[in-house]
């Protein structure tokens, strides 16, 4: 935009220098010829009219060389452009002027620039650039004013009700940027769109003017009869008023298709030209027609709607009173529905009830019409349209149920006359129930008809109440009232509610009398079986937790009898106790529930409950002794099968598979008993089970004997050469194999058990395992540390000792970084010394002494006993030769018990006589157990003295496998059966009941030599 403060002397020299030029162009002295020999002066004479001066004057210089004779003709033409030549300068000075004294009057800008275009069609492109910019700044700012101005007038005259001057005023803005719409849209086929929607909008506007004196007669007419509720005149008079809305409707549709269709075309043309501003025709026309989108109560539609709500509003609250009034003289007709008996379709008038009909099918017809408004207008509520409709439609509900209920009462009276009639049939036949299921038939589908139509009118009844709730009219709206139809509302929710119950209760007399007939039938059949069912239970015992003993096969026979006697006589009475099962959940046995018939299927169902119940307890009777008996005998077979298995494992020497199939014959013998009581059997597996037990364990011992001192010398030997990881695990191993078949622990093994932990434990950290996560950090960080070392090292050797001293201190804190997580890491303490040593040769002395000092006082006490000890490894690594250092590290091994001193000259002839005594205690009492035991302590001692004393190792293995082992594979069947309580008890969380069996058990002394009971008994004490 161009600025008109400082630069406009500027721009007055450069209009003085072109109307210069001007008047050079306008001299006798022409220079242009056209090459035309038809030349008229009347033709200078028009292009002198339409203001193409500049064409002119080269006209003029052709003539006048081809018609020398004429030249004051010319001059005279000449001067004439030249006046208006000084005319238009005079203008555009006026307009600079005015640009630097006015800058606000943007209307006279327009008027000066609209002058000097008349002037001059064809301007140099300079004066086009400067009008065309000026006047752009200048209709921006004042149509935009204009604009404002106009929305305003409009508002204002719509809010006077003065809606056809609003229509008229608003249109007037459709002349902003017309010109220049349609100077830049001349000859397209948009500009022919646009100007026949221009057309349309112009007809538009007229005839909204010219029907208002009609809206405002067709709509005094009509309020006037639905004033004086005159049911016929306002059904006549609504013909004209639904004429008159269509074509209110059309009219304000042409306006609202125009500004959508105007909005469209500027969004495309926006699209191909994004600088495109709202500046121009198409943005003002459409805001002119649909409003602003910050303000929605502007714009020609606005208008419209506006008008159309005035005029309906009114007639919108007249058809709902008289809907009111009607419906509420439909109330007042409605009689006593008690005291109707003969046909009450007649009760109220006819037309009554037609003439509410039909104003509310007119009230829907004239609120439907607002469907009409396409593009709805933002002044009509789609709220109050569907709250409008609905009450309508509730109101169509209501006249149409009010006939309804009265036609179903006149069936309901003629139903229940005949049903009384209907006499229940006789007693007898109860067995083949002949004569009884039509008798049953004709009640039920009596009741099924009475509780569906109390069930439909129920639901009409919550329909209605529902809807009436939530009518949003129901709120107090101004066009109805504000319980819409409330007379006949209440009215017919009563009448509903009345019938509701008498059908009820018609349904539930039904299933009453029914009930009562079949609760006579069902007492008869009770009392027959009860005594015989609990004669014959005792012979069978099924409770599988009880010790008692049980005889299936004599319970069978008793109750397959009796299991034929009552199928027959319990079918009977299924067929009748059935019927009643269909009787509805409500409203016969709840809400509100017939006390009668409870009493009466209360006492069916208890007879039928309990001739059911004993006819499935005989049933399962029959099965648990079919049952026992298959299972008595499978279990016993498989019992003897498992006993042969342990046998044959054991030739074999499968110590395991033999183990395993002893205990599953102990299982499945005990199994046999619980379903089968026999002493007989109960003796002899007892006897059986105990000795093949015992064979297994003398058997196998000698094996596990064997193994464990294989894994003892293993053990002891890694342990020697330092693997105390390995030593561990087989010391392990070998505790393990021992506890196969001895209750009592092995003192060499726990011996060097404690031993190998002693040395693991005096080594932890020194030490980082590969299965370390920080194995790989702590791996690259020590060899940082190592080339630290050697830089620095040859640093110092070339003579440069600050450098090697530097990248020595950079190797310290490397070393410090694993020292922080592992500072007993040996690889770590040693670089450590020897940075330390090469750093300062002179001073390492004094070092290491204190070192050494500091580790011999530290290794007294428990909590530094392993820092001491590894600083002493790591000093002996750096000078072995450091006087008393070995000596001290081999006298602390020795004290921590990582080692083992050769035994002395006295140990060894201690151990060896050792040997000897508990050798003519094994000759002497080889079957003694208590001398045994003494001859395994004695040889315990000699080891101890001597661990290399092979003399004791072997007589050792030679007691320990004759003793054969101590360990009891199997339970007898009472121990085990008292074991299995035991376990089930500590499953279920009875601790103390667990407890108590399993003292029982540890009474055996036999028992404590049983793993499965040891393990038993250390659970349970846990939990105590």
């Amino acid at each position: 935009m161009l600025s008109f403060g400082a630069g406009g002397t500027v721009i007055r020299k450069f209009f003085a220098a072109l109307f210069i030029l001007f008047s050079v162009c306008g001299s006798a002295n022409l220079v242009f010829a056209l090459g035309r020999s038809d030349r008229s002066l009347s033709d200078a004479d028009r292009l002198i009219e339409d203001g193409r001066l500049n064409q002119a004057l080269k006209y003029l210089e052709a003539y006048a060389a081809d018609n020398p004779g004429d030249f004051d003709k010319v001059q005279k033409r000449v001067n004439r452009i030249f006046k208006l030549r000084a005319e238009y300068k005079n203008l555009a000075e006026e307009l600079i002027r005015t640009i630097q004294e006015e800058p606000l009057n943007d209307q006279k800008k327009l008027a000066l620039i609209s002058k000097l275009e008349n002037y001059e069609k064809e301007p140099t492109p300079a004066e086009q650039a400067f009008i065309r910019e000026t006047k752009y700044a200048a209709q921006f700012t004042y149509y935009r004013a204009m604009f404002d101005i106009i929305m305003a007038d409009g508002v204002k005259l719509n809010e006077q009700s003065q809606f056809a001057a609003a229509v008229k005023r608003l249109s007037e803005g459709f002349v902003l940027y017309k010109k220049e719409f349609y100077e830049d849209f001349a000859g397209t086929e948009l500009l022919d769109k646009v100007d026949s929607f221009l057309g349309s909008l112009d007809r538009a506007v007229s005839d909204y003017t010219d029907m208002q004196s009609e809206l405002d007669s067709v709509f005094k007419k009509f309020n006037g009869a639905l004033s004086a509720f005159d049911v016929r005149a306002s059904l006549e008079a609504y013909e004209e008023v639904e004429a008159v809305l269509q074509n209110y409707a059309q009219i304000r549709n042409t306006c609202a298709e125009a500004g959508l269709q105007f909005r469209l075309i500027f969004d495309e043309l926006r699209k191909n030209n994004p600088e495109l501003t709202d500046a121009s025709f198409l943005p003002f026309a459409y805001r002119f027609l649909l409003g602003r989108e910050s303000n929605p109560a502007t714009g020609i539609v606005w208008v419209f709607d506006t008008r159309w709500d005035s005029l309906c509003s009114e007639s919108r609250s007249l058809i709902g009173s008289l809907i009111e009034k009607l419906s509420s003289e439909i109330a007042a007709g409605l009689p006593d529905r008690h005291a109707l008996e003969g046909p009450v379709a007649g009760s109220l008038p006819s037309s009554l009830l037609r003439d509410t009909a039909a104003v509310g099918s007119m009230g829907a017809s004239f609120i439907g019409l607002y469907a009409l408004l396409e593009h709805p207008g933002r002044s009509i509520s789609s709220d109050f349209y569907d709250a409008y409709n609905t009450a309508l439609n509730y109101n169509k509900i209501l006249v149409a149920d009010t006939l309804r209920l009265y036609e179903e009462t006149e069936s309901f009276n003629a139903e229940k006359g005949n049903i009384e009639k209907l006499s229940s049939p006789s007693i007898q036949g109860l067995s083949t129930n002949q004569g009884l299921v039509s008798y049953s038939n004709s009640l039920i589908s009596y009741s099924q008809r009475k509780f569906s139509g109390a069930q439909s009118a129920h639901e009409r009844e919550v329909f209605l109440r529902n809807t009436h709730r939530g009518l949003p009219l129901a709120s107090g709206e101004a066009d109805a009232p504000n319980i819409p139809w409330e007379s006949l509302y209440k009215a017919l929710e009563k009448e509903l509610s009345l019938f509701v119950s008498e059908q009820k209760a018609e349904g539930i007399r039904a299933w009453e009398s029914l009930s009562a007939f079949v609760a006579r039938s069902s007492n008869i059949l009770k009392e027959r079986y009860g005594s015989l069912y609990e004669e014959y239970g005792i012979l069978l015992n099924d409770d599988k937790e009880s010790s008692a003993p049980s005889y299936p096969d004599k319970a069978l026979e008793s109750f397959t009898k009796l299991k034929a006697d009552l199928t027959q006589d319990l079918s009977a009475l299924a067929v009748r106790f059935s019927w009643l099962d269909g009787a509805p959940d409500i409203p016969v046995r709840k809400e509100p529930g017939s006390p009668l018939f409870a009493e009466y299927y209360a006492r069916i169902a208890s007879d039928t409950a309990f001739l059911k119940s004993l006819s499935l307890s005989i049933d399962e009777r029959n099965k648990t002794a079919q049952k026992n008996i298959l299972a008595a005998r499978q279990a016993k077979n498989e019992a003897d099968f498992r006993y042969e298995q342990a046998r044959t494992a054991l030739q074999r020497e499968n110590f395991n598979a033999s183990r395993e199939a002893l205990q599953s014959a102990r299982i499945k013998y005990n199994e046999f008993l619980r379903y089968q009581e026999d002493a007989v059997v109960r003796r002899e597996t007892d006897a059986k089970l105990d000795a093949l037990g015992l064979e297994i364990v003398r058997l196998e011992n000698r094996k596990v004997v064997q193994d464990v001192r294989l894994l003892i010398t293993e053990a002891r030997s890694l342990y020697y050469t330092g693997d105390f990881e390995l030593a561990e695990r087989l010391i392990i191993q070998a505790e393990g194999r021992w506890a196969v078949t001895n209750v009592e622990p092995n003192v060499e093994v726990t011996n060097l058990k404690v031993m190998i932990g002693n040395a693991l434990s005096i080594r932890t950290g020194r030490s980082i395992p590969v299965t370390d996560p920080l194995y790989p950090e702590m791996s690259q960080t020590l060899n940082a540390a190592y080339q630290y070392f050697e830089q620095g090292r040859a640093l110092l050797k070339s003579g440069k000792r600050a450098e090697g001293l530097e990248v020595l201190n950079a190797a310290r804190e490397k070393i410090k970084d694993i020292q922080v997580l592992y500072p007993l890491n040996q690889e770590a303490n040693i670089l450590t010394l020897r940075t330390a040593q090469l750093a300062d040769p002179a001073g390492f002395g004094e070092l290491f002494r204190q070192r050494y000092n500091n580790a011999l006082r530290d290794y007294r006490n428990l909590a530094t006993v392993n820092r001491a000890y590894a600083d002493l490894k790591d000093l002996y690594e750096i000078n072995p030769s450091y006087p008393g250092l070995k000596k001290r590290i081999y006298d602390i091994e020795v004290e921590l018990g990582i080692i083992v001193p050769p035994p002395t000259p006295q140990q060894l002839a201690r151990s060896k006589q050792l040997v000897r005594e508990a050798a003519r205690l094994f000759e002497s009492s080889s079957r003694n157990e208590l001398a045994l035991n003494s001859a395994l302590t004695k040889l315990d001692e000699a080891l101890s003295l001597n661990p290399q004393n092979t003399e004791a190792t072997v007589l050792i293995d030679r007691i320990k496998t004759g003793m054969g082992g101590q360990s009891l594979v199997v339970l007898t069947a009472d121990k085990e059966l008292l074991y299995q309580q035991a376990v089930q008890e500590l499953a279920k969380g009875n601790t103390i009941t667990a407890a108590a069996l399993v003292a029982d058990l540890w009474k055996d002394p036999k028992l404590r030599n049983s793993a499965k009971v040891i393990d038993l008994k250390r659970k349970v004490d846990s939990l105590l």
